[in-house]
C-alpha cells in the first residue's frame, strides 16, 4: 500500500492553485528545448547539429532497441515515424513504453493486424501521448491530472491500482517496469497502450449508468451543451472540472427522480431554463473552469468560482486525508464528502469527480483574510530557484546568479538567467526593466516570505500579480512592502482601476509597511483578479504581497 501513503503525502503538500502547479522541472525542460534548438514539433530526421548518445551510453531509443524481446513493436513504430532520432538526443523525458503484448491487444481492439495498418500521423499522435517533457519517477505521479501535459499537449491522469501496488495511467494502463533511468530521461514499461479519452462529459455520464437524474437535470435546464465536447471551441473554454452526484447518493436524500430534485432545489418551480432559477444555478455550479484533481486538496480550503457564479470550497477535512467540498460553513461544518477513489475520471472536455454525499450549494462561507505573495507561494519553495540554477549550470551556462544570496531574473538580452515568465507565471512584467529583478536574500535566509526586488536602474518597476478566486464582498486592500531610502514612488491598480493615490515609499524608515490603499468590492462571478504596481519614479523596490481583509 506504499502508493496510498504516498498519495496522502502528496495531498497534504499540494500547490495553492492548479493553474500554477507546473514544476520547475518542466520549466527547465522547455528551456533546454530552446538551448538545443528543439521546438514543440518532433524532429523526424537526424540533425547533425545535435549530439546523440552512443551505444555505450544507452538513450531511450537505444534502450528500447536493446530490449527487443519486450519492445520490438514500439521500436519499429519509432523507426517508422522517425522519432527514434529524437529519443537518442540529449533531453529529460518521461517515456511510457507499451510492451509488445500491449500493442497486440491494442491492434486487436482496433481490428488491425499490425502497426503498418495505421496512418503515420496516427502513430505519431500515439507516441506523443506517451511522452512528457519532464522526468517522472513512479513515486512522482500524483492522484489526479499529471502536472505537465503530454508532448501532444493533452492531459493524463495517474492513480494507484486497487491494491495500491502499481501506478495506473488513465485508469487503464499499469506501469509494470518502472524507473529505468537513462541519460535522456526515465522510461516506464506499461501493460496497455494509453489512449486519449474519447468520451465527452455527457457521454461518460450516459455510459456510467448511474447519473440519470443529473442527465435529466442538464436537459431540463438547457445546459446539456456544457457537458458536450465542442471541437471548434478553444481548449481553455471547453475543459471543466465537474462534481456530480450519483443516483444512489441522491436517494440518501430521498431524491429518486429529477422531479424530486427540482422540488428540493427549486420548490417554486418556474422556468428551469432561466439562468436565475435556483435549479439552473445548481446545475451550473457543478462546473468549474479551473482544473482540479484530488491531489490538489490540502488542509486549508481553496476557493473557486463556479460557472453558476457561486463559491465552491475544496480541501481536506481537518486532520484527515478525506476530500470535501464547502466545509467550515454554517450549512456544512464538516463538508460534503467526495468519493476520491471513484473520482479523477478524465474525459475529452473535462475531469469528473463523484460525490459521496449529495452536492449542495451554500452561501454561508466565512470570508477570511487572504494574502498573495509576489514570490513565495506554494510551488516555489525557498530553495527551488537555487535548484533550477544548478540545473542551468549543468547545461554549461557561464553564470546563473541563482546562489543563496542572489537570484536574478534577466535583464533584456541576458542569455544566462532564468526567464521571468517561466518561473513566476502569476506575475507579468508590464514594461522592460534594464536592471536586475531578484528575490531578496535576507528574508530568504530568515525563512520568511521573499521580497520581489527591483535593483535601481533608469527604469521604473511595473508588474501585475494575478489573484485567484476570492469570495465576493468588500475588502480593505493593503500593499505589504518596504519603505526607506532610494525607494520608488508607485501607483496601484486593482482589476484595472486605480486604488489609492500616489505613494512615495522613500518617506519612512527601512521597515516592512502595510500600505493601506482603500476599499475594493469583488462582484459575484469574478473568477480572477489582478493587482498592479506601477512605478512613477525609479528606485530600489522591495515588494512582498497584496493583502485583502474582509469588511464585515
Amino acid at each position: 500500500m506504499f502508493f496510498i501513503k504516498q498519495i496522502k503525502q502528496k495531498i497534504m503538500r499540494t500547490n495553492t492553485f492548479h493553474e500554477y502547479r507546473s514544476t520547475f522541472g518542466a520549466t527547465l525542460i522547455v528551456m533546454m528545448m530552446v538551448f538545443f534548438g528543439f521546438s514543440c514539433e518532433f524532429t523526424t530526421i537526424e540533425d547533425a547539429s545535435q549530439t546523440y548518445y552512443e551505444d555505450s551510453d544507452l538513450s531511450i531509443s537505444q534502450f528500447i532497441k536493446s530490449r527487443s524481446e519486450t519492445y520490438s513493436i514500439l521500436y519499429d513504430i519509432l523507426d517508422t515515424t522517425g522519432y527514434s532520432h529524437l529519443f537518442k538526443t540529449y533531453g529529460s523525458y518521461t517515456f511510457l513504453a507499451p510492451t509488445d503484448s500491449a500493442f497486440e491487444v491494442y491492434f486487436e481492439e482496433k481490428e488491425k493486424t499490425s502497426y503498418q495498418d495505421f496512418e503515420i500521423s496516427e502513430l505519431k499522435e500515439l507516441i506523443e501521448y506517451h511522452v512528457f517533457l519532464a522526468p517522472y519517477y513512479s513515486g512522482d505521479f500524483n492522484m489526479g491530472i499529471i502536472n505537465t501535459r503530454t508532448f501532444s499537449f493533452d492531459y493524463m491522469v495517474s492513480s494507484p491500482s486497487a491494491d495500491g501496488s502499481h501506478v495506473m495511467l488513465n485508469k487503464t494502463s499499469r506501469i509494470i517496469y518502472q524507473n529505468n533511468a537513462l541519460p535522456n530521461g526515465i522510461l516506464h514499461g506499461v501493460d496497455k497502450v494509453i489512449e486519449k479519452p474519447a468520451l465527452s462529459i455527457h457521454e461518460w455520464l450516459e455510459e456510467a449508468g448511474n447519473f440519470s437524474i443529473t442527465l435529466e437535470a442538464l436537459e431540463r435546464t438547457g445546459l446539456s451543451h456544457l457537458a458536450q465536447f465542442d471541437a471548434n471551441a478553444s481548449a481553455g473554454k471547453t475543459f471543466y472540472t465537474c462534481f456530480f452526484t450519483p443516483d444512489e447518493v441522491f436517494e440518501e436524500k430521498n431524491i429518486k427522480s429529477f422531479d424530486n430534485l427540482a422540488v428540493f432545489i427549486s420548490p417554486d418551480g418556474a422556468n428551469y431554463t432561466d439562468s436565475l432559477n435556483a435549479l439552473n444555478i445548481y446545475v451550473q455550479s457543478q462546473f468549474v473552469e479551473d482544473v482540479i484533481s484530488m491531489s490538489d486538496a490540502k488542509e486549508e480550503n481553496e476557493f473557486f468560482g463556479t460557472i453558476g457564479e457561486t463559491t465552491m470550497a475544496f480541501g481536506l477535512r481537518e486532520n484527515t486525508a478525506e476530500v470535501v467540498l464547502n466545509s467550515e460553513t454554517l450549512d456544512f461544518p464538516q463538508g460534503l464528502n467526495v468519493d476520491e477513489f471513484n473520482s479523477n475520471n478524465l474525459v475529452s472536455n473535462g475531469i469528473i469527480h463523484e460525490m459521496d454525499q449529495m452536492y449542495q450549494l451554500t452561501t454561508t462561507f466565512k470570508r477570511i483574510r487572504r494574502e498573495f505573495y509576489f514570490l513565495d507561494v506554494p510551488g516555489i519553495p525557498f530553495d527551488s530557484l537555487v535548484a533550477a540554477g544548478d540545473s542551468l549550470a549543468d547545461l554549461g551556462l557561464k553564470t546563473t546568479h541563482l546562489d543563496e544570496r542572489h537570484r536574478y531574473w534577466p535583464a533584456p538580452g541576458g542569455e544566462d538567467h532564468l526567464p521571468f515568465d517561466k518561473t513566476a507565471p502569476w506575475l507579468t512584467l508590464n514594461a522592460p526593466y534594464s536592471g536586475k529583478i531578484r528575490s531578496d536574500a535576507q528574508t530568504n535566509l530568515m525563512r520568511l516570505p521573499m521580497y520581489l526586488a527591483f535593483d535601481i536602474c533608469d527604469d521604473a518597476a511595473d508588474f501585475t500579480r494575478k489573484i485567484p478566486y476570492v469570495i465576493p464582498g468588500k475588502y480593505n486592500i493593503y500593499h505589504d512592502c518596504e519603505k526607506g531610502l532610494e525607494r520608488p514612488t508607485v501607483k496601484h491598480y486593482f482589476n484595472g482601476e486605480q486604488i489609492g493615490g500616489v505613494f512615495n515609499l522613500a518617506e519612512g524608515s527601512g521597515r516592512v509597511t502595510k500600505v493601506f490603499l482603500g476599499v475594493v468590492e469583488i462582484p459575484e462571478g469574478q473568477k480572477e483578479n489582478s493587482f498592479r504596481v506601477q512605478g512613477v519614479t525609479p528606485g530600489y523596490g522591495l515588494f512582498r504581497s497584496v493583502i485583502l481583509e474582509p469588511i464585515e
